[in-house]
């Protein structure tokens, strides 16, 4: 149902394989690695990339595939109960992306380049919700 493959926003991404309809579970994440915040120190700057809070000093390092949908600003999916659900249509061959300030990502402080007509160029852990 998807692939991954080089990203024109950023390295890897995550493509559609098929047609999803709006409210499609597109990936449901692997939730099996939690970490605590001592251990989330000691991760690389590279995995501490794929970071994402549980709340209450908990973490998940997100595996493949979850691990390569990319930020846009003008996003196609949404995180409802650790899935990536559509929030419009989406055709075969498109990008799969998330909102990453919609997320809690610590230390989020990203270089953006969706290259939407909404960009904010930068993205920020203080813009988490």
């Amino acid at each position: 149902m998807i692939l991954i493959r080089e990203s024109k926003i950023h390295e890897k991404g995550v493509f559609a394989s098929k047609n999803f309809k709006k409210d499609d579970a597109i990936l449901k994440w692997d939730t099996s690695v939690k970490l605590t915040e001592n251990q989330v120190n000691e991760l690389s700057a590279e995995e501490r990339k794929y970071i994402t809070s549980l709340g209450g000093g908990k973490y998940i390092l997100l595996q493949a595939p979850e691990r390569y949908v990319t930020h846009s600003c003008l996003p196609n999916v949404e995180v409802k109960d650790y899935c990536d659900v559509a929030i419009r249509d989406l055709n075969e061959g498109e990008e799969i992306t998330a909102d990453y300030s919609k997320e809690f990502i610590p230390n989020l402080n990203l270089k953006c380049n969706c290259q939407s007509e909404n960009c904010r160029r930068i993205i920020r852990s203080d813009e988490n919700v």
